[in-house]
């Protein structure tokens, strides 16, 4: 979609209707109109080939939605303008010109970020180059592709009229206090900035492409470092050499391929408060320009999640386990109870001298050591496991404090 704007369009308005004009009565303005609007990805792509290739990238925005608005305000206006004649004469006002109306904005802009003339003026033709090259690949050879060409290129001569004249206009006082205001503005930008990467919760480390700490934050600072001052990694980074990674990203860091962008794992690691565990996640900068190829790691605390999901697994298998220990000591209480009064009616029934009686307490004896084991099932509070041959079983002996034990008690 491109950029609207409130730009005059009453210039030249003699020329307009203009019979003498041979350009006007056969350009198809409407037929150029959605040309330009639709290509506006293969602009962007183009302008930032040349911007790499020339070595502008390095002065410009390193996100491609400042490149896409560029694109979209060119285009506008060149919409916008291509319906009149756009031949120069020697007495007109370029003030009021759409196009130099726009090439003035665009030079106040850059003026106050410290751009150049010639780096501006530099820049600017590459993006003329763009749109000459989009009209000679993508426009069959003919009269209206010489039209289309024609109109671009003095719609691109209006413009660099225009902020050249207001560029030579100013005094080098006002660029002055341009240049400082602006300064200040983008001052405020950077501590504001600074002031929110400090301030989030989660600690984030900036790494360069070198792979050493470009800047940390507080979060970072009061997790792992000796120092917990908001800023003092960035303030310091003049004065004291640069850091070196940490040695659990030393390890990670090698084996992320440069295609990958996002990259997710869960760590554990020791910090001032102990042994907590991550979640890592890493991402390359997103830097169209190839000005930053670093990446920026951020370290989320999930320790709190994890011992919940732990003790979610500890009551759903506590609940198994006294499920299954109820009904079996339910289905063994009762053959117990019949195997124990049948004991004692044989006992009563034999002599005492009977060699059977010494047998009958035996097994007296062992269906007494069942009962209490069977309590001892009843009075589980706690999934406690034991190593049984090749597998592991529960330890009825933790899992059934006795008596006195704190039955709240959990045991690793």
């Amino acid at each position: 979609m491109l950029k609207k704007g409130t730009i005059d369009m009453s210039n030249n308005p003699e020329k307009q209707n203009n019979p003498e004009n041979p350009l006007l009565p056969e350009f198809d303005h409407g037929r150029f109109r959605d040309f330009i609007a639709g290509k506006e990805e293969w602009l962007m792509k183009q302008i930032l080939f040349y911007a790499k290739r020339h070595d502008y990238s390095r002065h410009t925005s390193t996100l491609m939605e400042a490149w896409r608005l560029s694109i979209s305000g060119i285009s506008y206006t060149l919409i916008s303008s291509c319906s009149h004649d756009l031949e120069l004469t020697p007495d007109e006002d370029y003030t009021k010109d759409p196009a130099a109306a726009f090439g003035i904005l665009e030079a106040k802009r850059h003026r106050e970020r410290g751009v150049s003339l010639s780096m501006f003026l530099g820049l600017l033709k590459y993006y003329r180059q763009s749109y000459m090259d989009l009209i000679e690949q993508e426009i069959k050879p003919g009269p209206y592709r010489d039209k289309c060409r024609i109109k671009t290129e003095r719609f691109f001569d209006r413009m660099e009229l225009g902020f050249c004249t207001e560029w030579c206009s100013e005094t080098e006082n006002s660029k002055l206090k341009e240049l400082q205001a602006k300064n200040r503005e983008i001052l405020n930008e950077k501590n504001r900035y600074l002031t929110i990467f400090e301030t989030i919760h989660a600690p984030v480390v900036l790494i360069n492409e070198e792979n050493r700490v470009e800047n940390y934050n507080q979060a970072w600072n009061e997790l792992f470092e000796e120092s917990s001052i908001p800023g003092s990694i960035y303030y310091n980074r003049d004065i004291q050499p640069g850091k070196k990674v940490p040695g659990f990203l030393d390890e990670i860091l090698p084996v992320i391929q440069n295609d990958i962008h996002d990259y997710t794992l869960e760590k554990t690691l020791v910090t001032k408060n102990g042994v907590r565990f991550f979640l890592i996640r890493i991402k390359r900068m997103l830097d169209f320009s190839d000005k930053y190829r670093g990446m920026v790691i951020m370290l989320n605390d999930i320790t709190d999640i994890k011992m919940a999901e732990k003790d979610k697994v500890r009551k759903e298998k506590l609940e198994g386990v006294l499920e299954m220990a109820g009904a079996v000591c339910h289905e063994i209480n009762q053959p117990l109870q019949v195997i124990m009064g049948q004991s004692e009616i044989i006992k009563l029934g034999a002599d005492k001298d009977n060699p059977i009686i010494k047998n009958l307490d035996i097994i007296t004896t062992q269906i007494e050591k069942m009962g209490e084991i069977t309590k001892k099932l009843m009075n589980i509070t706690k999934y406690e496991t034991k190593a049984y041959l090749t597998k592991t079983i529960i330890d009825i002996e933790k899992a059934s404090p006795e008596k006195g034990r704190d039955s709240t008690e959990n045991i690793d």
